[in-house]
């Protein structure tokens, strides 16, 4: 998988190219605004974009450190969206790793 990483620190968020879900084709770690730090594989820039405006319009994720996990699933793929202190992370699966 190629690797896009703007400045980040390493070792202060999962490197999922290290540890894959299954299924896994894409992933992203983007700050609480929404700008993309790391994008890797074949998940687009642009379906970040639009799933990180719907996570503003329909949770707190972006404010809620309780949040665990949310699963948007689509026919052909589904995406997995968690976060940590600092990052939200974006995984593009094509089949179920819930």
């Amino acid at each position: 998988m190629a690797t896009t990483t703007t400045a980040v620190t390493p070792g202060k968020y999962l490197d999922l190219d290290q540890t894959p879900i299954q299924g896994q084709t894409g992933w992203a770690l983007l700050d609480l605004n929404g700008n993309v730090l790391v994008l890797s594989g074949s998940l687009p820039e642009a379906n970040l974009t639009v799933l990180y405006q719907m996570l503003l319009e329909t949770t707190s994720l972006v404010n809620d450190k309780d949040f665990r996990k949310l699963t948007v699933s689509f026919q052909s793929q589904q995406y997995l969206v968690s976060r940590d202190e600092n990052h939200i992370y974006v995984v593009e699966t094509t089949s179920i790793a819930t």
